[in-house]
């Protein structure tokens, strides 16, 4: 039985999100905010935001926000009926029962029986059966020993289409449930497993539950690596295979090992190293560091030194950048992976590569380095173009001027030279009453400066909305941040049929599509910005302008770099460094 609207907005005025968080949270009353230190990530200064006017959540540290159902949804891992039930006891809100076994309240915990009963089946089945052998040998080949085995509950899924199926009906396991949780596929009324022939993980949440499966082909089948799909349980994006058996060694070592794929992950763990995890075959992600966070200081990643491997690395740093967390690489042979270093040069040789793991900032600059000729004043530029907003985008001041110096001495120019580029790379040019910030580094890499006009934009026009115009909404049109301007342009359709009244940004969270957009409505739905509240028509006005200007002055590179090369002819670093400060001021549209 679906719970009623009336009553889940009978729950909603009844409770108070401050209430509530506080029970988890430690808060402090500031200004019209509450603020504590995040549950769901790694802090020392309080960055959790809690507004009690508007029932809002939103942390500036992590980007997570919602209302009080969303909290407790995430805080103590329940599905949303299981979070308004909870909520109506607290508000003495009677809620009628639903007995039905497949109810969504219940269909989580009947998942996690499936998943567990599917994991010791593929497990005894490896171990037992007769037509397991090829996988058994194939894991033996793969350097696999029986007590790693055992401790990952590693199994085999046999080649019939419904075997596991057949599995579950006897043990009374409903297959529509094993069907959500992703161990079968369903047509009509005939089922069919998911994983046929195939080497199995079953991956665990932190607790230890079965969560879903990765499956590893033993020939040529494709896909090699099959994992769950989707499902209330599973989002592979968000998980890290290992890390029920690597967070008590990776809180104790201070650092966790970050791999790729299954078989590295269990060789490590192997040989020694239980505070490795591996990202499902995938790029490491901001949910996987924000999962990490919570038990360690430092991440190292062992990636293949392929130009893949190398691609990954690289992909990885505007995030570590912009969670402020501290990560080395550790740089292995090109032509070896992981797991062939473990067997073939064994565990000292890869503690070695691991003690020698390079901070991932100084991995960064060596691979642009080798992509430029920094002998040239076309070289230095590009050089610094890349380099700049990331250089800029760190946190620890120490850190920040450690690294222009060192980009000083790669290219010969002094450190003064290095520091007035990146700062006329990404800051705005002083205005009275606007507030100096530094955007989030991914958005500095792919968008520019640009991003902190766009954003300035709407903060206005929702805390002013009689300042929008038609020429306001075409600067909107032009955005060139994604989430921006599909924010913008659900705020813009808003304020057209509101007439110049003021809107509520909890009203339109719900129909953003983009997570970026939900959490920057968010995060302005709390935020109180005293940097639009002098002159708030002058600086919408300069900001549309900027917008505008952005979109023209794409075109005005290739004169500018004629101009720093007829600078270098004249041997004047001074010649450089204005030409550079000239580039880079009219890029941002002084």
């Amino acid at each position: 039985m679906t719970i009623p609207q009336d009553k889940i907005d009978e729950i909603r005025e009844r409770i108070n999100i401050v209430e509530i968080i506080s029970e988890y949270v430690s808060l402090k009353k500031s200004g019209k905010n509450h603020t504590g230190l995040c549950p769901f990530h790694s802090e020392k200064t309080p960055s959790f935001t809690v507004n009690d006017e508007k029932q809002i959540f939103y942390c500036f540290g992590c980007n997570t926000g919602g209302n009080a159902f969303t909290f407790l949804m995430r805080q103590e891992n329940l599905s949303f009926p299981e979070a308004i039930r909870t909520l109506a006891r607290k508000a003495g809100i009677d809620i009628p029962q639903d007995r039905r076994p497949t109810t969504e309240e219940n269909q989580r915990e009947l998942m996690f029986l499936a998943n567990h009963a599917a994991s010791e089946y593929y497990h005894q089945y490896l171990l037992t059966a007769p037509d397991a052998e090829k996988a058994r040998l194939y894991i033996k080949g793969r350097g696999l020993k029986p007590e790693t085995i055992k401790s990952f509950k590693i199994g085999y899924a046999p080649p019939g289409r419904n075997t596991l199926s057949n599995f579950l009906i006897k043990k009374g396991i409903s297959l529509e449930l094993a069907e959500k949780a992703g161990l079968i596929n369903r047509h009509g009324n005939n089922n069919y497993d998911r994983f046929k022939n195939r080497v199995m993980f079953p991956i665990s949440d932190t607790r230890g539950r079965v969560i879903g499966f990765g499956g590893r082909a033993m020939g040529n089948e494709e896909p090699k690596y099959l994992n769950s799909p989707t499902s209330p349980l599973f989002k592979k994006g968000e998980v890290v295979y290992g890390m029920h058996q690597a967070k008590g060694p990776a809180s104790a070592k201070g650092f966790v090992l970050v791999v790729e794929g299954y078989f590295d992950l269990l060789m490590l763990h192997q040989y020694g190293f239980p505070n490795a995890v591996a990202t499902l075959g995938t790029a490491l992600t901001t949910e996987h560091l924000r999962k990490l966070k919570g038990y360690t200081k430092e991440i190292y990643t062992l990636f293949d030194s392929d130009k893949a491997g190398i691609a990954a690395a690289m992909r990885s740093l505007p995030m570590f950048v912009e969670e402020d967390m501290r990560a080395r690489v550790v740089i292995i042979p090109a032509d070896m992976d992981p797991d062939e270093i473990l067997v073939k040069k064994g565990a000292v040789v890869m503690a070695e590569y691991i003690q020698d793991a390079k901070p991932v900032m100084d991995f960064f600059l060596g691979t642009v380095r080798a992509k430029f000729n920094i002998n040239t004043s076309d070289g230095k530029l590009s050089f610094l173009e890349e380099v700049a907003p990331y250089i800029a985008a760190m946190k620890n001041v120490a850190e920040r001027g450690i690294y222009i110096e060192k980009i000083a001495g790669m290219l010969h120019i002094g450190p003064d030279v290095i520091l007035s580029t990146i700062r006329a790379a990404v800051e705005p040019a002083p205005r009275k009453g606007m507030q100096q910030h530094t955007p989030p580094a991914s958005e500095i890499i792919s968008k520019g400066h640009s991003t902190k006009a766009e954003e300035t934009i709407l903060k206005v026009i929702l805390a002013y909305p009689r300042l929008y115009t038609e020429a306001v909404g075409s600067a909107v049109e032009m955005f060139e941040t994604d989430f921006l301007k599909e924010a913008g342009k659900l705020i813009v359709d808003t304020l057209r049929k509101a007439n110049g009244e003021k809107i509520e940004v909890s009203h339109i969270v719900d129909l953003a599509n983009s997570e970026n957009a939900k959490n920057w409505l968010l995060k302005a739905s709390v935020e109180d910005d005293e940097s639009i509240k002098e002159e708030p028509q002058k600086i919408l006005e300069d900001c549309c302008k900027k917008v505008l200007m952005d979109v023209r002055l794409k075109k005005d590179r290739t004169a500018l770099l004629k101009t720093l090369k007829e600078s270098e002819k004249k041997g004047d670093m001074d010649s450089f460094k204005a030409a550079a400060e000239s580039y880079l001021s009219i890029k941002r549209g002084c």
